[in-house]
């Protein structure tokens, strides 16, 4: 391979065509998965919503509020806490079976959840995620261990919560939604 000089001649590269070639590669690679990667996270940014500019006392009913007329169920959680991730996983099945129902399913963590983690569990779990500052959640009153569950009706009430993830747990909470869907 020849590189074109400034005088207008031709000087030999000393890189090997080889090397060049494996180079271009791995650049055309890196710019094939960030141009993926980008799509992906355009495709779930939706998900990530920002925090409402409330006091703690009045965040959860702030995040319940934007969604008038719909029943909002809120799951406090967090990447690193195993009951939570076995909470969210044991109800995608339920959340299946209420698609298309008056009912969104929100996930709340703060900044004990890194970032990266985070991201990652939004694209797997389907419902509307929010990031809130630890020095909030600290401060949200009854929030004192995870997973902690909320619901609230269609006039965005405070009607039902529970702490922690159990065998029963799942059926309580199936049983609460739809109590509310039938109002």
């Amino acid at each position: 391979r020849y590189i074109p000089q400034p005088d207008g001649s031709y000087r030999r590269s000393r890189v090997p065509d080889q090397e060049i070639e494996e180079h271009i590669f791995l650049i055309s690679l890196g710019l094939l998965l960030l141009y993926f990667g980008i799509l992906l996270i355009g495709k779930f940014a939706d998900r990530m919503k920002p925090t409402p500019d409330a006091t703690p006392e009045e965040m959860l009913n702030a995040i319940a509020s934007q969604y008038p007329g719909k029943a909002v169920f809120i799951d406090c959680w967090a990447t690193w806490c195993v009951p939570c991730m076995k909470g969210i996983e044991a109800m995608e099945p339920m959340k299946e079976q209420m698609k298309g129902l008056d009912v969104v399913f929100v996930y709340l963590t703060n900044e004990t959840s890194q970032m990266d983690a985070w991201s990652e569990q939004v694209i797997r779990i389907p419902g509307q995620h929010y990031r809130i500052k630890s020095d909030i959640w600290n401060k949200i009153p009854g929030l004192g261990a995870i997973p902690q569950y909320y619901l609230y009706d269609r006039q965005g009430k405070r009607v039902w919560d529970t702490t922690g993830f159990g065998k029963e747990t799942l059926k309580e909470i199936e049983t609460e939604i739809n109590r509310v869907l039938e109002q």
